[in-house]
Order: structure tokens, then sequence, then C-alpha cells
């Protein structure tokens, strides 16, 4: 295996490293490359996606400005309260 955080997972075409590498290109902005190699082959998949992080604030605006409200953020998907720790930030809101 070349990368340290490789992992081998066997599928019905034959063992496949699978690893992934995260660098912030922006501030908020990640940009994630999931890699993917059947062992033995020299050939190399990569996905790359950029993501983009926002606070609660902003989505909260944001979905506002797209017409959305009666906004309501949880901190869980059972609807428990929003908190700077909170695992999860789930937004209900009305279109309308």
């Amino acid at each position: 295996m070349d990368h340290e955080r490789a992992e081998v997972r066997p599928t019905e075409h034959g063992p496949l490293e699978e690893w992934t590498t995260v660098d912030e290109i922006a501030p908020g902005v990640v940009r994630l490359v999931a890699s993917n190699r059947f062992a033995g082959d020299d050939e190399t998949l990569e996905y790359t996606e950029d993501l983009r992080f926002r606070g609660q604030e902003e989505l909260v605006h944001d979905l506002r400005a797209a017409g959305f409200h009666a906004v309501e953020v949880f901190g869980d998907w059972l609807r428990g309260p929003s908190e700077e720790r909170s695992p999860v930030m789930v937004f209900v809101a009305t279109a309308g």
C-alpha cells in the first residue's frame, strides 16, 4: 500500500484499496479527494469534490433569502436543541 491511511476491503472483483485526502483550499472550503485502486492494478481512480462549510446563521439567512420561512434548527435528528457541540445541524423550513 502506498498510502498510510489506505484501507483494504474485499470485493467480488478482488481487494480494493481506498483512501482520502482533505485539504483546506479557502476559509470554510475543503477539497476532498477519494481514491480507489484494486490491489495489483496500476490505475487509481479519483473523485474530487469541494465542500463548503457554513455556520447556522449563514444557512438560516440563505434559506430565508431563497424564500423559505418558519426555519427551525435542531442539534440532532430527534429535534434536540442546537448547541455549539451538537453533532449535526438539522434544518426544518417551509417553502413559500
